[in-house]
């Protein structure tokens, strides 16, 4: 049987935010301003905490200005407010607070005396001590002692191998230094995916700084964590090799390797139990570079990677200060990477020049090693130093300056003069492979004189570069005549050749007939394998345009017009065989099937945006044309496999039959289990996304991105997953690591920016969204989604700013109009947020975001209207999970149907399992009197996840039933108590939610509010103290 609830009037406080910062601007315009004026009525539940609340900022504010007002005038004015005696004790512990930060010698046993009230929970610590800052210079033996003793306190906290450390189950060891450990790591909370976590004994401002920085060539931070004195930076696994195991390889060597395929055998050593896995990644990655090439130029090729790298950073303003082998991680796919930017601000060996400098000495500049004295700043040019030490040491298997010779860092003379830089004939001495550019180029990096050296790292690559593309080089001598003569043949291999056949004319002709026969076969071989690379290489992007179509309709659209015209290319002729075409009989094998495999996924990613668009047609010819069209490329993918159709476009195919988006839930499951025993592939995981299936995407979207580390589609594609699960952080990360592996794209940071949003992470969600505007200048859906932002951080000029630009841009869209409209209302401009509003009811929403957003703008005064425009943004986009959420919402909140809304947060619980949609299913029931399963569910979505959100929900699950269970009085209580102490904004809710109707005129009920309004208070006065 039903239960019906009982409507009770409970007086919103949803403007004592609003009233509270109404009174602070006030008071700092006119310090006579009168509190009274922003008092609710005096019978109002909530009028003795609002009265204190204003009473300690009027009290606060006027011994700030000089003015201070004695307790006393509070007491005789608002006597009924103090009846209860707790809050007599807040306000006097905010008087004695302000005395003895006015420098007073008070004593808090005066207000015992004078007011017999408790002391005992005052926080009684100096208040008028000012805490040193963090990074102040030691300026005593003393203080240096005390430092010390806290590393090494800090220090036998270590976790070792085996322990878990925060969330974080520590695998195995990757390196060890004097103040921190690097370990591969599982994080347990987070899929279980494979980290590198440094934990350190050293306050570190490396993360800060290095999250400015998203480069393909620096290594990423995920996270950073604190224990006790420990630090620990959480960031992607790439691999464990080291540019150092590169050197202790080269060191017992005669000679230096022919080729760069000695780098892959490094690699292989490190993990040497996938052969297949290896021969992928060397197919298609820069280790086929490395492969293909000698192994001077396997070395420059690192080497310009890693100065773009660095040129990066120092264009942020951030000096690397230790390049060194160990600090350069070599990625399972041949990629350098750069690891530890040498910028702790708490390390004490060697005192306060280390600050400044850091660094390993024999990779130090000569500027740098003194500077270890002086403390004198040092510039970029000591990274090219550094650098040229490494390239140095790479290609010669030692170092420029042998360190042997010196009897270690004690004993180091930083007034030494450096050596002079090696001659070209030195360098090619130690390695005759080594051409005179390239020795040129060392030579100008390790010029003792740094103003003789390259004088940017920008520099330093085009020369790199310069020397890989055989062109001479721009700033370093490029002195062999030969060289320069061997480099323009090089480029030009067309008229060596053509004078090459000049000086032998007069040879067979029936010879030159068949060499020109067999040169125009390898040709148009080549040519057919240029086209697999080209396709291989575009389809990521694809799949991210078309993954991204959703914020961007245009995406959508450039996305469809890229893809014809490579299927225009690559399947030429669709009414015929497309194993007789001419390119697919000319390419090997396995090329061919790579071509196939990757074809059909692209006809499959048009058929979905077809789709789509059916559902998104005005009318029904449209809608059948757009459904034929896309049963069309699926018909043309099935025929690249005669035999057997795979089961990813059986089924797509079927929902196109059917006329229906999503597929049955039996051929979901045969799909998913068929495929589980098989390679996951991109295809199958962006068919079940586009069905609404993110749960089931998200397994095989990491087993891709673990296959495949560096395909930015992948990062994407699963943060776009995690993002429909709300598994915010998660996604956060993925786009992460996608804008570092893909910088000149503004998909990555505008997703980051999004699930910023979602995390009430509005400052960096705005700096991510002006990300965006720099690479997409005026694009709505980043103006639009800034102005949240801005909106959420009260800058409310420059979010009107941004909506009325959107309206420029867009036209008066319902969505953006609805923004405008509340932004308005916060600036008490009435009329325009009414205008706004109207015009956005009498707008089309032109998209499924826009038909919720216009269907909770009218639900309150028509609700059946309402659900008819969920129902319609339910047609366009069947698999966004905020369209079932707001079925959900309005047909238990607004049409009293909860046994629908309930059948409706079942199926978003078998499709995404999200912890939210399974406690509104218990919440639901226990509206329905269903107590034993509400509760059941409860503690289910509890041990899923157990934030202030969800233990609020859980208390409103007990109180539904405190009146027939009394017993569950103190258990909602509880969790209510739980609930605000994690969230304190919670508090609106707690006063007008009707759930807790039950449990409202309770003592307990009572005593949680007064807490509740108290923790606000403190974290209202925290945020302030924050600079």
């Amino acid at each position: 049987m039903t239960k019906t609830r009982r409507p009770v009037m409970v007086k919103s406080i949803d403007n004592l935010e609003k009233q509270v910062d109404a009174f602070e601007q006030a008071l700092s315009e006119n310090p006579d301003t009168d509190l009274r004026d922003f008092l609710p009525r005096t019978d109002d539940p909530i009028y003795a905490d609002t009265s204190l609340e204003l009473m300690r900022i009027d009290l606060e504010h006027r011994w700030k200005v000089g003015s201070p007002r004695p307790l006393d005038n509070y007491l005789s004015s608002f006597s009924d407010v103090f009846e209860d005696s707790s809050r007599l004790s807040e306000l006097a512990f905010e008087e004695y607070r302000c005395r003895a930060q006015a420098g007073e010698k008070v004593r808090p046993e005066e207000y015992t005396q004078r007011y017999s009230v408790p002391i005992d929970d005052w926080p009684l610590e100096d208040l008028t001590t000012t805490k040193p800052h963090p990074w102040q210079s030691f300026e005593t033996i003393d203080d240096l002692g005390d430092e010390s003793s806290r590393l090494v306190d800090a220090i036998q906290l270590f976790p070792e191998v085996g322990h878990e450390f925060l969330d974080f189950e520590l695998i195995d060891r990757l390196g060890q230094g004097s103040f921190a450990t690097v370990f591969l790591a599982r994080q347990s909370q987070l899929a279980d995916r494979q980290v590198v976590l440094k934990v350190s004994a050293v306050s570190s401002v490396e993360p800060d700084y290095l999250a400015r920085l998203q480069h393909t060539n620096i290594v990423p931070i995920y996270s950073v964590h604190q224990r006790d004195n420990l630090q620990a930076v959480c960031m992607p696994y790439f691999g464990r090799t080291t540019l150092a195991d590169v050197v202790r390889e080269l060191k017992p060597l005669k000679q230096s390797p022919a080729t760069g395929q000695f780098f892959i055998e490094q690699l292989r050593q490190e993990d040497p139990s996938d052969e297949s896995r290896a021969a992928e990644q060397t197919k298609h990655s820069p280790l086929q570079m490395l492969q293909q090439s000698s192994y001077v130029d396997a070395v420059i090729q690192l080497a310009a990677d890693l100065a773009s790298g660095l040129e990066h950073a120092h264009q942020a303003g951030i000096l690397h200060r230790d390049i060194k082998p160990a600090n350069v991680l070599l990625t399972d796919d041949g990629r350098p990477m750069l690891l530890d930017f040498n910028m702790s601000d708490d390390i004490i060996v060697g005192g306060r020049t280390c600050l400044v400098v850091g660094g390993t000495w024999p990779y130090m500049s000569p500027e740098q090693r003194r500077a270890m004295d002086t403390g004198q700043p040092i510039d970029q040019r000591s990274d090219i130093y550094s650098l040229g030490v490494l390239i140095y040491q790479l290609l010669c298997r030692r170092l420029p300056t042998d360190p042997a010779t010196t009897d270690g860092p004690n004993e180091m003379n930083p007034w030494a003069e450096a050596a002079d830089a090696p001659t070209i004939s030195e360098i090619q001495m130690q390695n005759p492979a080594v051409s005179r550019g390239v020795a040129s180029i060392l030579q100008k990096c390790l010029e003792v004189d740094r103003d003789a050296r390259y004088q940017t790292m920008l520099e330093l690559k085009e020369d790199l570069q310069c020397h890989l593309e055989h062109r001479p080089l721009v700033h370093a001598a490029d002195r062999s005549l030969v060289e320069r003569v061997q480099k323009w043949a090089r480029r030009h291999p067309r008229v060596v050749s053509a004078s090459t056949i000049g000086c032998v004319a007069g040879v067979l002709l029936v010879a030159a007939m068949v060499s020109l026969a067999w040169r125009d076969r390898v040709v148009k071989r080549y040519q057919a394998e240029s086209l697999v690379q080209e396709l291989h290489q575009t389809l990521p992007e694809l799949r991210v345009m078309f993954g991204a179509r959703r914020v961007d309709d245009q995406l959508g659209i450039q996305a469809k017009e890229a893809s014809r015209q490579i299927l225009d290319r690559v399947d030429p002729q669709p009414e015929e065989s497309w194993y007789e075409q001419a390119h697919v009989r000319r390419l090997s094998a396995e090329d061919r099937n790579q071509l196939r495999d990757e074809t059909a996924e692209l006809y499959s990613l048009m058929a979905a945006s077809l789709v789509r668009s059916a559902a998104q047609a005005t009318d029904d010819t449209e809608a059948a044309e757009a459904f034929e069209r896309a049963d069309t490329y699926l018909e043309r993918a099935q025929q690249l496999y005669p035999g057997e159709t795979p089961d990813t476009l059986a089924d797509q195919r079927q929902s196109i039959e059917s006329r229906r988006t999503p597929v049955e839930q039996a051929a979901i499951s045969r799909l998913v289990n068929a495929t589980m025993q098989d390679e996951p592939t991109a295809m199958l995981a962006q068919q079940l996304m586009s069905q609404g299936r993110y749960l089931q995407a998200v397994p095989f979207l990491e087993a891709l991105r673990t296959a495949n580390p560096n395909d930015a589609s992948t990062w994407f594609l699963l943060g776009n997953s995690y993002a429909a699960l709300s598994r915010f952080s998660e996604a956060e990360g993925c786009f992460t690591t996608c804008a570092m592996l893909w910088p000149e794209s503004y998909l990555a940071w505008f997703n980051r920016g999004l699930c910023r949003l979602q995390m009430g992470q509005f400052a960096p969600a705005v700096e991510d969204f002006d990300r965006v505007l720099e690479l997409r200048p005026d694009y709505p859906p980043a103006l639009f989604n800034r102005a949240l932002g801005r909106k959420a951080n009260k800058q409310y000029t420059v979010a009107i700013e941004d909506l009325t630009r959107v309206i420029t841009l867009q036209g008066p869209r319902c969505r953006t109009l609805l923004v405008r409209s509340r932004v308005y209302d916060l600036m008490d401009d009435a009329e325009a947020a009414e205008a706004d509003r109207l015009q956005a009811l009498q707008t089309e929403p032109v998209d499924a975001n826009g038909w919720m957003a216009r269907a909770l703008a009218r639900v309150e005064d028509d609700p059946a209207s309402a659900l008819q425009d969920v129902q319609r943004a339910q047609q366009i986009a069947p698999e966004l999970r905020d369209v079932g959420r707001n079925l959900a919402y309005i047909h238990a909140e607004h049409l009293d149907q909860p046994e629908q809304a309930a059948q409706i947060l079942a199926d978003l619980v078998t499709r995404f399992g999200n912890p939210d949609d399974v406690m509104s299913q218990a919440v639901m029931l226990a509206r329905m009197g269903r107590n034993a399963d509400a509760i059941a569910m409860g503690n289910q979505a509890l041990e899923s996840r157990r934030d202030g959100k969800l233990v609020f929900q859980m208390a409103c699950v007990y109180s539904l039933n405190a009146d027939e269970h009394p017993e569950y009085v103190d258990l909602s209580v509880a969790h209510l108590a739980e609930a605000i102490s994690m969230e304190p904004h919670l508090l609106g809710k707690l006063v007008k939610d009707t759930d807790l109707n039950n449990i409202r005129t309770t003592s307990e009920f009572r005593r949680v509010m007064q807490a509740a309004i108290t923790l606000q208070r403190k974290v209202r006065d925290l945020k302030k103290s924050q600079p």
